[in-house]
């Protein structure tokens, strides 16, 4: 699927581009800047930049793991 048709850019290369940075440092904060980057490109118009953070959401649901709930705990 195409997510931004600026681009090309195709939600497999998001994918691709997530796991990399992931890779490389598990808690990084992913952007649309940031993952447009990493795969060689930039953000043109913004209208995808919704989009893109959506599935960047999605994929960092999957990727990585529940944090236990912190009720409880001192504050």
């Amino acid at each position: 699927m195409i997510l931004c048709s600026c681009t090309l850019l195709k939600s497999a290369a998001l994918t691709d581009a997530i796991e990399t940075a992931l890779d490389r440092d598990p808690q990084a904060v992913l952007t649309p800047g940031r993952v447009f980057h990493q795969t060689g490109r930039r953000i043109e118009c913004g209208r995808c930049c919704a989009l893109v953070n959506q599935r960047i959401a999605r994929e960092l649901e999957r990727l990585r793991p529940a944090t236990p709930d912190r009720k409880g705990r001192d504050r």
